[in-house]
């Protein structure tokens, strides 16, 4: 396994961090951002995480890997006040308390938005059972009227079939 740290490229990564210290809602990376990655050989890529969003674990698998945190692919490219926290990252072997950012709680508008999503998913729900109530009635309906129908049919003398005659054509 090889490590990178650097600062994201584009907004397009996820961080593959626990859910429960992700400063961001979606999980997403922000251009700019310090993150880093892990680049596993059976996935052929490299999972990125928030830097504040690494764990202990982490931290001690890169010490088995890797003998120093200058061994970080990238690490020469980032900036002095960063190679810091990296370093006493490494030292206390885990992000400290006061670097890390608060996780992010659902703010009272999100709540707002999901309920109003759920309200909206309800009245979905109601209209489409309802919609499927109507068909189920126009089915039944229908095939009441070709029950009636069948009926009318057996009623309906058979006509009795007999061979056609066969056409003479004259030469």
């Amino acid at each position: 396994m090889s490590y990178h740290i650097e600062y994201a490229k584009s907004d397009r990564s996820s961080c593959s961090g626990p859910k429960n210290t992700c400063p961001s809602k979606d999980k997403t990376i922000d251009k700019g951002e310090l993150r880093l990655g892990v680049e596993v050989p059976n996935l052929n890529g490299v999972t990125w995480r928030h830097w504040t969003c690494i764990t202990e674990t982490v931290v001690k698998n890169m010490k088995n890997a890797i003998s120093s945190p200058k061994d970080i692919m990238g690490y020469d490219e980032i900036r002095e006040e960063d190679q810091e926290r990296i370093n006493r990252t490494w030292e206390e072997g885990h992000v400290p308390k006061n670097e890390q950012p608060e996780p992010y709680l659902e703010k009272e508008e999100d709540k707002k938005e999901d309920d109003q999503k759920e309200d909206g998913k309800e009245e979905d729900k109601a209209e489409e059972k309802d919609k499927s109530s109507k068909k189920e009635k126009r089915k039944s309906t229908d095939e009441g009227k070709q029950d009636g129908e069948n009926k009318k049919a057996k009623t309906v003398p058979k006509v009795s079939r007999t061979k056609p005659k066969k056409r003479t054509t004259k030469q």
